[in-house]
């Protein structure tokens, strides 16, 4: 890597980090897309972030394929977390918090730091920048991705039914 890159990484590194350390207190109040927008001009970040608004099905899946590393910051207790299997199914690294249903999600395929922990996260994101890609693991990342199908998790439940069934006394 030459000399010239590695400072440029520095830079967007460092870019990245102040961007989270402002977000810190500023996520809490947020709740308007054109709120972030702002602050990220405020920032001088108008260059690094891009807004898309909500994208569902291929375009979203097109969009995700784009990029090698997902963040989900979430502050709040997500459900089952399905964003970070779609992050998977995209070939994304993942990066979560600890919120809810996320980590389970995201199975031992993601550092995890504690909601609001943006300085642990900004740890995380320059080790996921830096790390090769691990080829080996695909095959261990498809296996958990299929036992999340539709049709995986509905025969998991239909299985754990039936046996309530047969072990209750009628």
């Amino acid at each position: 890597m030459s000399e010239e890159n590695s400072q440029e990484q520095q830079t967007e590194h460092k870019e990245f980090s102040i961007l989270l350390n402002q977000l810190r207190d500023e996520l809490k109040d947020i709740s308007k897309l054109e709120n972030l927008k702002e602050l990220s001009n405020k920032l001088g970040l108008t260059q690094n972030i891009q807004f898309w608004g909500a994208l569902q099905g291929n375009e979203l899946a097109e969009k995700m394929n784009e990029y090698k590393i997902m963040v989900v910051p979430s502050l709040y207790k997500e459900g089952f977390g399905i964003v970070a299997l779609e992050g998977l199914a995209c070939d994304c690294r993942l990066i979560v918090s600890d919120s809810g249903g996320l980590k389970e999600a995201a199975g031992d395929f993601s550092p995890v730091f504690s909601p609001g922990d943006f300085e642990k996260l900004s740890e995380h994101l320059q080790k996921e920048l830096s790390r090769e890609t691990d080829e080996n693991g695909l095959q261990i990342k498809n296996k958990f991705l299929s036992s999340h199908t539709r049709n995986s998790v509905a025969g998991q439940y239909i299985q754990y039914f039936n046996q309530i069934i047969q072990t209750a006394a009628w």
